[in-house]
This record gives structure tokens, sequence and C-alpha cells, in this order.
């Protein structure tokens, strides 16, 4: 039985400040009601185990008792000061009298109380937050501290321990150790824990997107990242790295002697894998790092695609959770591991937690007592960004096996790790053997460009109707301009766009967008700040014409590899080689010493070249790398000159004659017609439409075509434009040369794609004119093959919506088209194009519940689902 002792004697205030005393009056009544029974329960529950013996000690007991009594009236009036701070009111105060009595009855909340006393310990504040909850009890205010209040009952219960000299004494013998870090921390300055201050840190340090990163001339409204955040996918990549087997075969080889790569596939296997990998269905990310299975997660992606963010993201949705709300989540541990490295080889910290208790890099300092706590309860966890940019690789692999000590030592907490691709081999079975699962970021669809532009408009634009105005200007370039829709997939690039829409309209020839593009990726390439902190080199200047020239330097050297534009990287060596001769040929003194810089340069941030990993650079986006190898060839033609330039015949015979088969070439050789004048662009294509394609796909009349459509002024080309149209009219009847029936999928397949790219082709090469509306009327409603009459369905939704013919041919087409995909591609073409019109819904309806074929059937009840949730039919 335990002896019970006054309880008035605590009442008297003592060494008490005014607001601690103020604070025990109002809570007086709390404690008045604690009945013997429920005093004596605490008291049990308050003392660990180890103390049992000590306390049946008859001459200790009673001093137990009274430091646990005290540090009972010591937590309630730090309970009334936490409410007080968060703005309840002394009347408001009350309601949480009869809760208060409920909470410290539980056992847990009693042993965790206790242990301040009994042993020194730090006061758990989640689990504190934790069981308020889970016991129901009254509702905490938003902004209640439950960390700065359990720091200051620690503060408390200490000076309890030593104003007490025989438990101190106690406490000493059963462990020194807790009396030396109990009374007070023995060398250096406590960082303390304070919850409060580090998501205000986290905020600060990344709570806006950077946009004048991106574009210097950008204003200063801010852009908060949480509010723009989309959310992408992810596919799983255990086994592998799809990029990877992009690189050429030399440069595979080159990261396999170095152990950047752990086996070179065959290509059979690659293409086995890649099949494999693509046939997943892409995951929401969110929803994958949520899963209690995922517990060890690698994150991979290109440059720009959106991994720092994502982790920036979940470490600022803790971060904006009121702190009420943040007492009872995981505190996210962000770590940048460029700043890590950088802080541990100056000998700032030895492991993660010396770097977040005391590195100078760090966002703020936490104690790592209480971070050891809470990551070996599972109420931390770790955000660990860019391993690609740890570049020795012995260090990467070291970094590696910290990783896996520190996911053992801690198995109830996340990890969650970036990185880039190339490179990542190095340490990924080191990652696998431990259990972390790969995945790979994918690019952005048109939902989530669409989600996107929405929130960033929302922002960027105080006045509605400039945002209407600048949203829908940009969403209609995305959607009608081939080159500007390539480059919205990626997410910094995305970003860049809408900064440019918010200055200029964005160009509709893809020519004019990537130059506009690339200059302004170039103005962010600050070459004088790589300069400054070498005297010899600060005074050099290298100008936007001397990085064009580099870059096209850089683009030209690709190409001519032997796997050419395949493969989007390049050795640094290589890459220093060619800076080096391109600031030589130049003049510059120092050439050798200002191109090593410059390549350090793009180790350290994304600009229109960037680091993949592993000593390997790439344009950060290949359509950049296209754009400068057309560049490159063009700069090298200038008509009426001679000496080292190339004739237009040696430019033809260099790319249109040698590559006018290869797909991964077409973009680049769009892009030189483009750059050409018209009567010299005319000149290279003509003889291009007189090649013979031997697979029956006519690649060089659709790739004349897209050469064609792309060129600004076409009047001075009316040899080409007849000769083309010629070409593409006889190929909208295409059939192969020899017998196939239904079942030849593969032959049915192509001859579709041919006969609607010709479809297509004619309304690139001459759009918006009426004797290509009035051709694609004819064939809409004419033509005998349904394959034709689709794709012209289709393109007249598209591109004269305002003609009231067209209405007309839709909804007839919808209805009595003989063939079903025709009948298909009008129904989804009025349902998204015409919702307005009355006659839609009834369409819609009817072709849902009667038409023969069932893909008519599923594509109406999809439309009548997504646009007419609220009609009752």
């Amino acid at each position: 039985m335990l002896t019970m002792f006054d309880f008035s004697q605590l009442l008297e205030p003592g060494a008490a400040t005014a607001a601690v005393t103020t604070a025990w009056l109002f809570m007086k009544p709390v404690f008045d009601d604690i009945t013997k029974q429920i005093f004596e329960d605490f008291v049990k529950n308050a003392t660990s185990e180890k103390f049992k013996g000590l306390l049946a000690r008859k001459e200790t007991q009673k001093d137990w008792e009274k430091a646990i009594a005290r540090s009972l009236k010591a937590f309630l009036e730090e309970f009334k000061i936490a409410l007080d701070n968060a703005g309840v009111n002394e009347e408001g105060s009350r309601i949480y009298h009869n809760s208060l009595k409920t909470f410290i009855k539980d056992r847990s909340v009693a042993t965790l109380i206790g242990s301040a006393i009994t042993e020194n310990q730090s006061v758990r504040f989640t689990i504190l937050a934790k069981k308020w909850l889970s016991l129901n009890l009254e509702q905490l205010p938003d902004n209640f501290e439950w960390t700065e209040l359990s720091q200051r009952y620690k503060e408390s219960a200490n000076k309890i321990l030593e104003n007490d000299k025989t438990l101190r004494e106690i406490i000493s013998m059963k462990s020194a150790q807790t009396t030396a870090e109990g009374v007070q921390k023995i060398s250096g300055i406590d960082p303390g824990f304070n919850l409060t201050t580090y998501a205000l840190a986290l905020r600060n340090r990344y709570g806006l997107l950077k946009v004048e990163s991106l574009y210097p001339a950008a204003d200063n409204r801010s852009i908060a990242l949480t509010k723009v955040f989309v959310e992408q996918t992810v596919r799983s990549c255990q086994q592998f790295n799809p990029r990877i087997h992009e690189l050429p075969l030399e440069r595979r080889r080159s990261l396999k002697e170095k152990g950047a790569l752990q086996e070179e596939l065959d290509d059979d296997r690659v293409i086995r894998q890649r099949e494999l990998f693509f046939q997943q269905p892409p995951l929401p990310v969110l929803e994958v790092l949520r899963n209690p299975k995922q517990r060890l997660v690698v994150i991979l992606g290109d440059p720009g695609s959106g991994k720092s963010v994502l982790l920036n993201q979940l470490a600022l949705q803790w971060a904006e959770l009121p702190p009420v709300g943040r007492a009872t989540h995981p505190i996210p541990l962000l770590i940048e591991f460029k700043a890590y490295v950088r802080d541990c080889q100056q000998g700032a910290c030895r492991d993660f937690l010396e770097y977040i208790e005391q590195g100078p890099s760090c966002v703020t300092q936490l104690n790592k007592k209480n971070l050891d706590d809470s990551l070996q309860e599972g109420e931390a966890f770790f955000l660990l960004d860019g391993l690609d940019e740890v570049f020795d690789n012995a260090l990467r692999q070291n970094i590696a096996h910290e990783l896996v000590r520190f996911s053992i030592r801690y198995p109830l907490s996340r990890f969650v790790v970036t990185s880039r691709i190339i490179g990542y081999d190095l340490v990924a079975q080191i990652l696998r053997d431990a259990g972390f699962h790969h995945f790979m970021l994918q690019e952005l669809d048109s939902e989530q460009q669409l989600s996107f532009l929405q929130k960033w408009h929302e922002l960027a634009y105080p006045d509605p109707h400039e945002r209407k105005s600048k949203h829908d200007r940009l969403q209609t370039a995305i959607r009608d301009t081939a080159a500007i829709r390539e480059l919205a997939d990626n997410p910094l690039l995305l970003t860049l766009m809408a900064l440019l829409n918010r200055y200029k309209e964005l160009p509709r020839d893809r020519n004019t967008l990537y130059e506009e593009a690339s200059k302004l990726m170039l103005h962010q390439w600050d070459t004088a700040r790589a300069l400054q902190s070498d005297p010899l080199l600060a005074q050099e200047t290298i100008d936007d014409i001397d990085k064009q020239s580099m870059l096209k330097a850089v683009a030209f050297t690709m190409q001519s590899s032997p796997k050419g534009l395949a493969g989007n990287a390049i050795a640094s060596k290589e890459l220093e080689n060619i800076l080096s001769n391109y600031l030589e040929s130049q003049g510059y003194e120092s050439y050798r010493r200002l191109a090593k810089r410059l390549v350090q340069q793009l180790r350290e941030r994304n600009y229109i070249l960037c680091l993949l990993g592993d000593d390997y650079y790439a344009f950060v986006h290949r359509t950049f790398l296209e754009f400068f190898c057309a560049s490159a060839w063009v700069s090298k033609y200038k008509e009426g000159e001679k000496g080292d330039r190339y004739t237009l015949e040696e430019i033809r015979a260099a790319t249109f004659d040698k590559y006018w088969q290869d797909e991964k070439w077409h973009e680049v050789l769009r892009l030189i017609a483009a750059q050409l004048q018209p009567e010299s662009a005319e000149k290279l294509l003509l003889p291009i439409l007189d090649k013979k394609d031997s697979t029956n796909q006519h690649r060089n009349i659709f790739l004349v075509a897209s050469c064609f459509a792309v060129l600004r002024n076409k009047k001075p080309l009316q040899i080409l434009a007849v000769k083309l149209e010629k070409q593409l009219d006889a190929l909208l009847h295409f059939d192969l040369p020899y017998y196939y029936n239904f079942l030849y999928f593969e032959e049915i397949s192509q001859v579709k794609n041919i006969r609607q790219s010709v479809i297509r082709s004619r309304v690139s090469c001459w759009p918006g004119i009426d004797t290509t509306k009035q051709w694609l009327k004819h064939r809409a409603q004419n033509d005998e093959h349904w394959t034709v009459r689709q794709a012209a369905v289709q393109e007249l939704a598209r591109g004269w919506k305002e003609d009231p013919d067209t209405l007309t041919i839709l909804k007839h087409r919808a209805q009595n088209d003989e063939h079903w995909t025709v009948r298909q591609a009008a129904v989804q073409e009025l349902a998204r194009g015409w919702k307005e019109d009355p006659d839609t819904l009834t369409i819609l309806k009817h072709r849902a519940q009667n038409d023969e074929h069932w893909t008519v059937r599923q594509a109406a009840v999809q439309e009548l689902a997504r646009g007419w949730k609220e009609d009752p039919d």
C-alpha cells in the first residue's frame, strides 16, 4: 500500500513563476478530483519495473511519491500553458478537465509522464498526441503544441530531480549515464527538438517554386509548391533500368568497366524486359509510398522529371499541418545528399543523425537522441534526395551501405531515396539485396499537365481575365502544336513553358519554339558564377552566342557517334574536350581550365545540359539535342560561301539521304528544313520523294510531308507542293501488293495507318484552307474505305468545329455509318466537342442502348458517364 501525503503542500507557489502558479490554480480542480485510488494507480503506472525494488524501501517511498505527484502537477500546468498559447481562454479551458482526468488514468500516459522522473527520459510527445486521439477526448485546437508541452514538462521534471538530493543519488546508483544526460547536457549546445522551428524551416527552404532560377526576368509572384504539385505515376523497375539500355553500346561497356552497370544484356532480353516494363499499369506515386509493404523505396527519374519536387512535397505536407496534427504524423527528415557529403567531408558529421543534429547545411538542427527515439518507433522517416549527386563511386557505395545499416537499425521507419538513372547501377544491387523497391517516374500525361496548368494559373494571375486568357492560350498551344506537346510531358519544361507564356505568346512552329526555350535555358546557365572563385577566370565572358556554339558542337559530336541520336549521352572527358576546343578556337587563353570549370558547374545544377550520373552528361530533353544538332548542320552551310562550309548537296548526302529511313532522325531533318530558306529546303526534299521504301511504309513521302508542314513560307514551293500532293493522293487508297485476309492483323494495321496518315498529312500541310475542308467533308461522307472516313471525321471535328456542316456530318456518321469504327469516332467527337447541343445526349443514349456493335455502345457509355453525371437517365 502506498503511503499518501498531503496534496495541499503542492499548492504552495515556492519557486514557481507567476505564469505557472496561475496555470496550476486553474488546473487545481482536476487535481482535487483525483481520488486516492486514481493517484495510487498513477504512481504504480508511472513507476518503471526497474525501480520497484527501490520504491519498496520505506525511507525513499515518500520521496518518490512526492516527485511523481509534482510531475503530475507540472504536466497539468504545462497543459494549461499550451492551451493558453493556442488561444484558448479561461472559460474554454474548462471543457478539457474531464478529458484530462481520463487521460492521466491511462496506464501508458502515466508511464510516460512518470518516466521523466524515474528514468530521466525525454517525453514522447507522439505517444501523448496519439493517445489523446485514440481515447476520443475533447478535440484540441489546431495550434496546440504537444512538442513544446513535452519539452517544457521535461525541463520541469529535471528541476524536480535537481531539487531532491535523495532521488538524484538513487538514480545515480541505478544509472550513472541517465543522471549525466538527464540533469544537463555534458558538452556542446543541445539543439533541442523544436518541431515548430523545423516545420518553419522546411516551409522557408522548400515552400516556393524557384521560378527565378528558371527565368531570371520572372517577377516575384509566389508560387507555392504544394498548391501546384501534381501527383505523378511510377512503374516498378526492380530488375530492369530501361534508360540504361538506350545508351550507345560503347557507353554501356564503359559503365560496366567502371562498375556502374551490373550486367550487359543481349538485345533480345532488353526488348523483352522493356516490353514487360511498359505492360505494367502506372501507379500513383503517393499510393506506392503509402503502401505499408513499400517501406524502403528508390525513385528513379530523368533530369527535370520531378524527383526532388516529390520529396519536397512529402516534407511540406507534414510542415503545413497544424501543430496538433504534426504531433501524430511521422516527421520527415529531408536530406540532400550533395549537402550531406560536403558537410561530412568537412568533418561536421559522420552519419545522417549527426548531420541533422549539427550539419551546417541541414535545414535546421534537431537533437540526435530524440531523433533516434522517434526513428526507433517509426515516428520519423527519411527522405534522401539525389544519390546520383555523390560523384565519387567509392563514396556512393559507402553511402548505400550506410542506408542499409540505418534501414536495419530502424525497422519501423520508412526510407525514400531518389536518384537519376545513369550510374545508379553501381549501388542498385546493394539496395535491392537490402529490400529496397525500385520505381521509375513516368512522364506527365495530358490530365496531369492540365491539372498543373490550372493550379499554376490560379496562383500566377490574380486578375481573372488575364488568368483565363493565358491559360487558354497555353492549353491551346499544347493541344494543337506537336512541338509544345512533346515538351509538356517533362515537369521542368512544362514549368518553363508556363513561364514563357507569361511574358510572350508561345511560337506555333517548333523551330522558333525550341529556339525561344533554349534561349531561356541559356539565360539560366550563368557561366560567370562558375568562374568567380578563380581569379584567372573571373574576368572571362562567355556570352549566349558562345554557349549556343558550344551546344551545337556537343550535339554534332553526339549524333556523329556510332549510335548517333539514339543515345542522348556524352562522357565528361569528351564534353570537356569539345568545350575546350571551341574556347581555344575563339581565342580564350585559359581554354582548358575554363572548360573544366564549366563541366564542373553542370554537375551542380540542371541547365540545358545536365548530369545524367556517373560522369555522363546529356541535354535536359532530347528535343534540345535534336534542335542543336539541326542548328549545327545548318551552321555548316551558308549559301554563297566556300572554304570549310558544306554545300547543300553535302548536307543532303550527310543527313536526308543517309537517315530518311531512320525515324529517330526525322525530327532533326524537319528542323534542318525549317531553318533553311524555302528554296534550299525544296532542293533537299524533292529528291527524297523519289526514294523507294522497300518496307511499304512510304516513310520518304510522310517525312517530306512533315517537313513541308513546318515550313513557314510555302508560296515559293509550288513544284514540291504539286508533287507531294499527287503522291499523297496516290496513297489514300493504299493496299499491300500481296494477298492477305482479315486475320492478318499486322497487314490490316499497316494499311489503316498509311491511309489515315494521308488524311493527317493533308491537313498539316495545307491547314485552315477551304479546299482542305471541302476535301475532308467529301472523304468523311463518301469514301469507300472506313479507315479514311474515320480519320476524316476526326480531323473535321478538331479543325473545323465552327463550320455548321461539321456537326451535321458527325450526327449522321454517328447514327448511320455502316462501319462501327466511324460511328465510334463520331460518337466520341460529338461528346467532347458538342456537349451543349441538345441532340448529342439523345444520340449517345440511343447508341449506348441500341448500337449493334459493342465498341460503339462502350464508347457511348463512357462518354455519358464522363459528361452527363447529373442526368437522371
